[in-house]
């Protein structure tokens, strides 16, 4: 397995939603600190949840261009 490689944002991203997971945090607390719209985090949430920290890294990242 490769090695992960991971954003500043993507960094806040898995901290909060860490702490979301561990009832640290509400995920609207979670939404306003990472500044995604409450929609949005609940859809970043679920991938989490889904795929951990992988599911949080840019989607497109690491493929061939076109």
């Amino acid at each position: 397995m490769g090695e992960l490689r991971m954003s500043v944002n993507e960094r806040i991203r898995l901290d909060a939603l860490c702490r979301v997971k561990r009832g640290e945090m509400t995920v609207g607390a979670a939404a306003e600190l990472m500044g995604l719209a409450m929609r949005q985090a609940r859809r970043v949430c679920k991938r989490f949840r889904v795929k951990g920290d992988v599911g949080l890294g840019q989607r497109s990242g690491g493929g061939e261009g076109n």
